[in-house]
């Protein structure tokens, strides 16, 4: 595998060994011995899901601070909040309040991202039609898909969308835009991502599409949240006309957002883990007809469901409809901006995803194919109840860390040879 940047960080001191991390991890990452937990890198997809479930808060994700930010030498800072943001205030603060909110806590600009979704929008719809009949284009907006696709499922990576995402784009035409205008050079300009979840770190840290990321940072909504309720409740009256977008931007923070605008028949949202896990191998088994794109989110609900959000997912749900209804439900796109994207070559990737599938036992076929057959020995000499008390989550895992040497076949309870009993069933 090569070098990834991750996210999640486990603190020692306040880990148990409860397992229940290793239980939610769907990509078999994490395992508990001596009752400390730790994390495979090279399985890891930073879904988040294991801080989601830790009772302990022993696990975090990374992204920057605030204190940082004010640090930071840039002369001209410009906020871009996730559409997730709209949902996590009450009914009567509307998106360009918040916008307005940013100008009080140390930022020079907010940007609607949520505009910028409708513009990529467009561009999705404008790609999907000059794909043949058959073929599937997978979104490639959620970090965490994209790293899954490549660590799981690599046959699939050509059938990513290949275009920069929404934040990113805006990063993009903000830094080129206020350098013609403020007399700045770009690398003075900061543009920073309000984030639901830590994964969106990877898309700064180690960029999925491009050679370099034009977005310097990332603040967890959570961390953000209470100076921009304090910014609300002292500043009643907007003073900037920062929003643009209509009901199709504003809902990408739920799932079905991206979708929005293309055809139903031919278009498919899933949202978890899990479910997201089952259609892709449903792609890959070629059980999957008639959808052109998919759009595919690892947190419940789309984002509105990441481990950095304030509000409950379901009542952040609420206020997204609420907000669809009063801004409408076309979108808000100019002519101009969508015809930019078209012709714009450069929001396109240059950068080729690579696939490394987490599955392969060794980089040299010989040696993955005896440790395979190794694997499946032990394999058969395990009870095949995936109990957890080894410290990996299945006996499969199990096997193939005594493979490699990450285990002793004496570390399974029931393991035929070092165990005087045979594992109890119920009737």
């Amino acid at each position: 595998m090569g070098n990834y940047f991750h996210t999640i960080v486990i603190d020692k001191e306040k880990c148990t060994g409860c397992m229940k991390c290793m239980r939610a991890c769907p990509t078999e990452a994490i395992r508990v011995r001596n009752r400390i937990s730790t994390i495979l890198e090279e399985r890891c997809v930073d879904c988040g899901q294991c801080v989601a479930v830790c009772p302990y808060a022993a696990r975090n994700g990374l992204t920057d601070t605030i204190s940082k930010l004010k640090e930071s030498k840039f002369k001209y800072k410009i906020a871009l909040p996730s559409p997730v943001l709209y949902s996590q205030f009450g009914k009567d603060v509307l998106p360009n309040d918040i916008l307005n909110a940013f100008l009080h806590i140390g930022f020079d600009e907010a940007y609607d991202v949520s505009y910028m979704c409708e513009v990529h929008n467009h561009l999705i719809k404008e790609y999907v039609a000059k794909q043949a009949d058959n073929a599937i284009t997978i979104s490639s907006m959620c970090p965490v898909v994209v790293r899954l696709i490549q660590f799981k499922y690599p046959q699939l990576v050509s059938l990513l969308f290949p275009m920069e995402t929404s934040r990113s784009i805006s990063a993009m035409k903000l830094k080129t835009e206020r350098s013609k205008q403020l007399g700045l050079p770009p690398q003075e300009i900061q543009t920073v991502y309000i984030t639901p979840c830590p994964a969106k770190m990877i898309s700064i840290n180690q960029p999925q599409c491009k050679q370099i990321s034009y977005l310097d940072a990332a603040i967890s909504m959570a961390d953000i949240y209470g100076s921009l309720l304090h910014a609300l409740s002292g500043h009643k009256k907007a003073e900037r006309s920062f929003h643009r977008s209509g009901g199709v931007g504003i809902s990408r923070g739920m799932i079905g957002g991206e979708i929005r605008g293309l055809d139903p028949g031919t278009s498919l949202a899933v949202d978890g883990m899990i479910n997201v896990m089952g259609v892709l191998e449903d792609i890959e088994d070629g059980r999957i007809k008639g959808i052109k794109f998919v759009e595919l989110r690892a947190c419940t609900g789309g984002c509105i469901g990441g481990s950095f959000t304030v509000e409950n997912q379901y009542l952040a749900r609420n206020n997204i409809v609420r907000l669809i209804r009063k801004f409408g439900k076309e979108s808000r796109a100019q002519k101009e901006d969508i015809q930019y994207g078209i012709e714009e070559g450069n929001l396109y990737c240059d950068v080729s995803l690579k696939g490394q599938s987490i599955d392969v036992l060794d980089s040299e076929p010989q040696t993955a194919l005896k440790k395979l057959k190794e694997r499946d020995a032990l394999l058969q000499n395990l009870p095949g109840i995936d109990c957890g008390v080894c410290g990996a989550p299945t006996c499969k895992s199990f096997s193939e860390d005594v493979v490699q040497g990450r285990a002793r076949p004496e570390d399974c309870h029931f393991h035929k040879g070092t165990c005087t009993r045979e594992p109890t069933t119920s009737s």
